[in-house]
């Protein structure tokens, strides 16, 4: 098995965003689906050891725990229904975000995505981590 690394310029497109961050494109139209990785500076070692645990759950909440439009439960079922994943968590020194949808439904499924980054419910309701220890309501 022979691993090949896609050149920047020729295969792989650099773009740097108005805000400064740094983006990496490489796509291929030959493929049914969309896949996204996002990685960025900044994990549990910046995170104070009294409230490591918060830093875990949030990290979980993110994904699992509504937006301000879904609860944790529809926003699960909007994703099932989307045939799309989408996770978010925290490493030691880095943090990281996925995305996979089918390509006929990337529009709606990336919505969904932006959605719950830009305005996450937070709701342990729905969140695997917090099963059994919060009260669905």
């Amino acid at each position: 098995m022979t691993l090949t690394i896609p050149e920047i310029g020729k295969e792989v497109e650099r773009v740097v965003l108005p805000g400064g961050t740094t983006v990496f494109l490489r796509e291929d139209h030959s493929a049914p689906s969309v896949d996204m990785a996002m990685v960025w500076l900044g994990g549990k070692n910046i995170a104070p050891l009294d409230q490591l645990a918060r830093y875990e759950l949030a990290s979980d909440l993110v994904d699992e725990g509504g937006t301000e439009a879904l609860g944790p439960i529809a926003l699960q079922e909007r994703k099932e229904g989307l045939g799309m994943s989408f996770s978010v968590s925290i490493g030691a020194t880095q943090s990281s975000a996925s995305f996979w949808s089918l390509r006929r439904n990337f529009d709606e499924a990336f919505a969904v995505a932006l959605d719950v980054l830009q305005k996450p419910r937070l709701d342990p309701s729905g969140s695997r981590s917090s099963k059994g220890s919060t009260s669905r309501g």
